[in-house]
């Protein structure tokens, strides 16, 4: 197998490991320079040791350009259940919440269904409207509406 192989077999390696990071996009700068890299070396004669210069220059040239316009290009989502979002946001009570035990709430804007304990250790019976007041961990602290 010549070098020209392994550099392209390098290079899809390198995509495929970028599918499994998504928004990382270190593994795509590096995938493009080893094609860039397969591509030279197909049509030239260089040494190896020339081309693997020539590889690190354009890893950190696509690292430092490539990777922040990608990251411009592709926006991180904002995650809906954030603790931040979440706050002061109303639900119905689905399963009642006890003095001991939490109950679930549902979000009347987002569809998700959150454990719940009473601000005051209350009983909050199902079907009432509750705003959350803050998050302890995965569980939602609540206060009744009336």
């Amino acid at each position: 197998m010549d070098s020209t192989s392994i550099w392209y077999i390098v290079a899809g390696l390198l995509m495929l490991a970028e599918a499994f990071t998504p928004r990382l996009f270190i593994f795509i700068c590096l995938a493009v320079s080893s094609l860039v890299i397969g591509i030279i070396d197909q049509l030239s004669t260089m040494n190896f040791y020339v081309l693997i210069l020539i590889f690190i220059a354009t890893t950190a040239i696509l690292v430092f350009t490539l990777r922040p316009a990608l990251k411009f290009i592709v926006k991180i989502p904002e995650n809906k259940n954030s603790d931040t979002n979440l706050i002061g946001k109303e639900a119905m009570v689905f399963k009642p919440i006890t003095e001991t035990e939490p109950g679930t709430i549902k979000l009347f804007d987002f569809d998700a269904v959150l454990l719940a304990k009473s601000l005051m250790g209350e009983f909050i019976g199902q079907g009432t409207t509750v705003k959350i007041i803050q998050k302890d961990g995965d569980i939602a602290i609540v206060e009744c509406l009336k």
